[in-house]
C-alpha cells in the first residue's frame, strides 16, 4: 500500500510539472505533453509493476489529465485532438492490458512456487517416513518372528563383523552354541505349538544369560542358538554358556495346554552347549571357531545332554 501511494504520488507530481511545463498554445505543446504522459503511464503501470488496481487509478488520472490540457489547449485542431485523444486512450488500454498480464504472470509463478513447495515438503516428509519405513523393515528382516533373536541372516553379517574387529584389535571371539535336549520328542508328544512356546522361552533366558550390550544372540536354527562373545576368554565363554544352561534347567518346561501323552518322558526342558574360542585370528574364516563350537557341542549331547563342553582354544 505505501509502495503503491508512492509511486502514485511521484507520478502525480511529475503530471503535474507536465502540465505546467507545456501549458500553451500550439500542437507540438500538446504532443509533447501527450508523449510524456504516455512515457509517465508506461513507467509507472510497466516499469514499477504497480498492481492492477493502482494502475488503473493511474491510467484514469491519465486519460483526465489528456482531457483536461486538450480542453485548455483550444488551439488544436479538431483532428489533432481527436488523434491525440484516441492514442492516449488506446496507449492506456494497452498498458493496463500489459500490467494485468504482469500481475497475473506473477501470481501463478507465486502459485506455482507454492505448489513446489509444498511439493517439496510432502516429498521430503514421504522420504523421511520411507526411510523409516526401510530402517525398520530392515530392522525386521533381521529378527526371527517366533524368537524376536537374530535371524540367520543377521548372525552371518555380525559373525564377519565381530570376526574381523578382534583380527584388528587382536582381542579374543567365543561362540556358544546352544541345543534344546529332546526336541523333536517334545514335538512329536506335545504338537508343534508347544514346541514352538518352549524355543521362545529358551530364546528368552539365553538372551538374559549374556553379558551386555557387545554381546550377540541369534537363532541358528529349529532349536538351536549360538552366542557370539567379543572379548570374552574360555573361562568367561563357558560361565556365560553354564549361566543359559542353569536358567534353562530351572525355569523347566512351559506349562503344558494338553496332557502329557507319555508321562514317563516328563516335560523337563534342558540344554546343551558347546563353546570354543579364537585367541588369535587364524589365517582361515571364522568357520573354524563355529565348527569347534559345534563339535563340543555334540560331545556334550554324547555325554549325556544337559551339560556344557568346550572345544580347545584356536590359535
Amino acid at each position: 500500500l505505501v509502495r503503491g501511494i508512492t509511486v502514485i504520488a511521484v507520478a502525480g507530481l511529475a503530471a503535474g510539472s507536465f502540465f505546467y511545463l507545456y501549458s500553451g498554445p500550439g500542437e507540438t505543446l500538446l504532443a509533447h505533453m501527450q508523449a510524456s504522459l504516455m512515457l509517465l503511464l508506461l513507467i509507472t503501470n510497466i516499469v514499477m509493476r504497480l498492481r492492477w488496481s493502482y494502475a488503473l487509478f493511474c491510467s484514469v488520472a491519465y486519460i483526465v489529465t489528456s482531457i483536461a490540457f486538450l480542453r485548455i489547449n483550444w488551439t488544436a485542431s479538431l483532428l489533432g485532438t481527436l488523434g491525440l485523444g484516441s492514442v492516449s486512450a488506446c496507449c492506456a488500454a494497452m498498458m493496463l492490458l500489459a500490467n494485468y498480464s504482469l500481475e497475473r504472470d506473477e501470481r501463478l509463478s507465486y502459485l506455482l512456487q507454492q505448489s513446489n513447495d509444498l511439493k517439496n515438503t510432502e516429498l521430503h516428509q514421504l522420504n523421511i517416513e520411507l526411510g523409516q519405513l526401510n530402517r525398520e523393515l530392515e530392522a525386521v528382516s533381521h529378527l526371527d518372528s517366533l524368537t524376536q533373536l537374530a535371524n540367520r541372516t543377521a548372525f552371518d553379517r555380525r559373525v564377519r563383523e565381530l570376526w574381523q574387529n578382534a583380527a584388528e584389535t587382536g582381542q579374543p571371539l567365543s561362540a556358544v552354541m546352544i541345543d534344546i535336549d529332546h526336541f523333536k520328542l517334545v514335538n512329536d508328544t506335545q504338537g508343534h505349538l508347544y514346541g514352538d512356546a518352549v524355543i521362545r522361552r529358551v530364546a528368552a533366558l539365553v538372551q538374559q544369560s549374556m553379558r551386555g550390550h557387545g554381546d550377540f544372540a541369534a537363532r541358528y536354527g529349529g532349536e538351536e542358538f549360538v552366542l557370539l562373545l567379543p572379548g570374552a576368554d574360555l573361562m568367561t565363554a563357558l560361565s556365560v554358556a553354564e549361566r543359559a544352561r542353569m536358567m534353562v534347567h530351572t525355569a523347566g518346561a512351559p506349562a503344558p495346554k494338553q496332557p502329557i501323552a507319555r508321562p514317563e518322558i516328563g516335560l523337563w526342558t534342558t540344554v546343551s552347549c558347546g563353546v570354543a574360542t579364537a585367541l588369535q585370528m587364524p589365517d582361515t574364516d571364522f568357520v573354524r571357531l563355529l565348527h569347534a563350537a559345534d563339535t563340543a557341542l555334540y560331545r556334550a549331547k554324547a555325554e549325556g545332554r544337559n551339560r556344557v563342553c568346550a572345544a580347545a582354544p584356536l590359535v
